[in-house]
């Protein structure tokens, strides 16, 4: 048989702890967009690249790297040569998904990946 005072003991337990464990949670949500965008940029720059081989075309490139992005904000820096069997360096960045709370601790970061491919068509075809 309890005390006559811990009936509410658990109650003030769970509201002390829940603050804790949703803070726990929001942070491994984060960790988790955090690296799904990491991995979302490499594809992103694969597929410009991929794209910038075989064209010339900017906006077709941005196209190729928009799909490949799903919804995140990037920016593309595309080195081409003009000639066959020359690099194409593409660079992606973007800002990571921020959730609030937790959200301040990439809050500073730029993702950013770099693809080289060798042109496969000059510049004047397509």
């Amino acid at each position: 048989m309890g005390f006559r005072g811990d009936r509410g003991q658990s109650t003030v337990e769970f509201a002390l702890v829940l603050p804790l464990v949703a803070l726990l949670l929001l942070g491994l949500l984060q960790a988790g967009l955090f690296l799904r965008d990491l991995l979302v940029v490499e594809a992103v720059a694969r597929e410009a690249a991929r794209e910038a081989a075989v064209s010339s075309d900017r906006s077709r490139i941005e196209r190729a790297a928009n799909r490949a992005a799903g919804g995140l904000d990037i920016s593309l820096d595309i080195d081409r040569g003009d000639d066959r069997g020359e690099p194409v360096t593409v660079v992606v960045t973007a800002r990571p998904t921020s959730i609030p709370l937790v959200g301040v601790v990439v809050s500073g970061q730029t993702l950013r990946s770099q693809a080289v491919m060798r042109v496969e068509r000059a510049s004047g075809r397509r």
